[in-house]
C-alpha cells in the first residue's frame, strides 16, 4: 500500500484492499472514501524509513461513524 518514503503508492499491485466488511449499501463508497483519505493526508512524514518493513502494510479499521464529520 504504501513506500518507504511514506506515501500512498501508484496502486497497480498493491492497492488498499477490503479484508472483512459487513454487508452495507454504503461500503463501497465507504471503501472509496477511506482510500482518498490516506492518499490525501501523504506524505506519513512521521513513519520511520528504516522501519518501513514493520508499516508497509497497515490494517485500518473505519465505519460509516468515521465519517459523519463529527
Amino acid at each position: 500500500m504504501s513506500h518507504s518514503r511514506g506515501a500512498v503508492q501508484n496502486c497497480h499491485r498493491n492497492c488498499p484492499q477490503l479484508i472483512e466488511a459487513s454487508a452495507s449499501a454504503k461500503g463501497p463508497l465507504l471503501m472509496r472514501s477511506a482510500i482518498s483519505a490516506l492518499e490525501a493526508c501523504q506524505p506519513y512524514a512521521m513513519l520511520p524509513v528504516d522501519r518501513y518493513g514493520e508499516w508497509k502494510v497497515l490494517d485500518l479499521s473505519f465505519t460509516t461513524q468515521d465519517f459523519l464529520g463529527s
